[in-house]
């Protein structure tokens, strides 16, 4: 819950300072969208003074939601041309148990794109790429003989990462303020999750590779 208020109050000064600053030449615009997040899986590492344990975590298919503000070039040679900030959420929890009980993440991207578009009438297919910075959260209830200890506890960690962020789509004109659109995106981080456990310190070490197919609603301005 505070991972979706804090995706309002970024995405809304956001929004007022991209419109606020763009110039004439500038056309605004402001995408809301939804989609299911296909996470792939990935090697993770949990370890702690006693011991370490490793093996492939599947995180199970879930929602996303998010917003996205930024220009397109409006002068002669500049339409192909924009820049855009984006911010999504969402939350989920691996497939398989990983020291003894199953993971919940949440994860909040702030990232800033490069993106390029065929500036048609009626029909903008575009791609982008960027990157920024990823806050995420694990939690997890640990079994710590699992690891050559002993005793059990609550897991929780927050962390903010690098990660990378390519995607590609359609744009529909329904109206001369208005589009909808498809996309596709690839989102990939390396988080590090840090906890003491029982008195013990317990890291758990991840690649985050996702997939999402998305769809929205695009206002111009």
């Amino acid at each position: 819950m505070k991972c979706a208020k804090l995706l309002v109050v970024v995405f809304l000064v956001v929004v007022l300072a991209v419109v606020a600053a763009s110039p004439a030449t500038a056309q605004v615009f402001l995408d809301l969208y939804g989609g299911v997040v296909f996470p792939h899986a990935t090697d993770t590492e949990a370890k702690a003074p006693t011991g370490r344990t490793k093996n492939t975590a599947g995180f199970e298919d879930t929602f996303v939601v998010g917003g996205r503000v930024g220009s397109w070039g409006t002068e002669v040679g500049l339409g192909w041309f924009g820049m855009a900030l984006d911010v999504y959420y969402w939350q989920s929890e691996t497939k398989e148990s990983l020291l003894g009980s199953k993971p919940e993440t949440k994860i909040l991207p702030v990232t800033v794109l490069l993106m390029l578009r065929y500036p048609g009438e009626k029909f903008q297919p575009y791609a982008g790429v960027g990157g920024g910075v990823f806050l995420s959260q694990l939690k997890n209830d640990v079994d710590l003989s699992l690891v050559g200890g002993s005793g059990g506890g609550s897991f929780k960690d927050y962390q903010v990462d690098a990660g990378f962020d390519a995607r590609a789509g359609l744009a529909v004109k329904v109206h001369k303020k208005i589009s909808i659109f498809a996309e596709g995106r690839y989102i990939y981080f390396s988080p590090k999750y840090k906890d003491k456990v029982n008195g013990q310190k317990v890291t758990v070490e991840t690649d985050a590779e996702a997939f999402q197919a998305l769809a929205g609603i695009s206002f111009h301005f």
